[in-house]
């Protein structure tokens, strides 16, 4: 038998791989990038709305039983009129009463003027003198009637003031004329007459008014309505002249308007 090896243990061919670790594992080189989201600390401030424990104690309002009262009406329904043409007299004609009568767009122009010829020319009552307009000049460069109006109530201070009311015999009107004037209007001048009774005109002046200035203008005149139901307003608009129910000039116009009128039985005719 062999004798015991004796002797230290000789070393390892190699050094370890790795060294041992030593010491206690170090700490994290950083915290936790967010914290966790913490518990509510009191609850929301505003409880949810609880659902209806019972009906509404009132039912809605119901709708009125009745229709509500309309608004007073003024001059005792008395309305606005438009004229419509009349061709038994040849003019615009307001077959109703009325707080007034218009005769819109029916008079607009003059005869056969360039770009105005007037409908209906010349508009003037079959059952009297007609008249014939005169053809020269050009539409608002040259003279025209364009508008006639006539309305329940007055002028007061230079101002008409409308009554709303039914034009009615033994009351007062007034009529309006709207007129295109040439140059400064003062060689312009409308000749206005009235008539009772348009079924046979007998042309009584109310005035003759000269254009206040060129261009478009209106014009004025407040009348005594007298006794008749049928009647009618002519404006002579005339170049220089002199006043006439039917001038004969080349740059003249006129134009006649029936209007109907309430009568009223404490009313007579004058003494013939």
């Amino acid at each position: 038998t062999p004798p015991p090896t004796t002797g230290s243990t000789p070393p390892p061919s190699a050094p370890p791989t790795n060294p041992p670790t030593t010491g206690s594992t170090p700490p994290p080189t950083a915290s936790p990038t967010a914290l966790p989201t913490p518990v509510p600390t009191a609850p929301p401030t505003v409880p949810p709305t609880p659902v209806p424990t019972a009906p509404p104690t009132n039912p809605p309002t119901a709708q009125p039983t009745a229709p509500v009262t309309p608004a007073p009406t003024t001059g005792g329904g008395a309305v606005a009129q438009g004229a419509i043409f009349d061709s038994s007299y040849g003019v615009p004609k307001c077959a109703n009463m009325g707080s007034s009568c218009d005769s819109l767009a029916l008079l607009n122009g003059r005869g056969t003027i360039s770009n105005g010829n007037e409908p209906n020319r010349s508009n003037t009552n079959n059952n009297g003198n007609t008249c014939n307009d005169g053809n020269s000049g050009s539409y608002h460069s040259d003279e025209s009637i364009d508008q006639i109006t006539v309305t329940a109530g007055d002028i007061e201070s230079g101002v008409p003031v409308p009554s709303g009311d039914f034009i009615t015999e033994g009351g007062r009107a007034y009529v309006t004329v709207k007129l295109w004037c040439w140059g400064t209007g003062a060689s312009d001048t409308a000749d206005i007459y009235l008539t009772k009774d348009a079924s046979s005109p007998d042309w009584e002046p109310l005035d003759s008014i000269t254009c206040p200035g060129g261009g478009a203008q209106t014009i004025v005149q407040a009348f005594d309505v007298p006794k008749g139901t049928d009647q009618s307003i002519r404006v002579n608009f005339r170049y220089n002249g002199s006043n006439s129910t039917c001038s004969n000039g080349s740059y003249d116009d006129h134009d006649d308007l029936i209007f109907t009128v309430k009568e009223n039985p404490n009313v007579t005719l004058p003494p013939t």
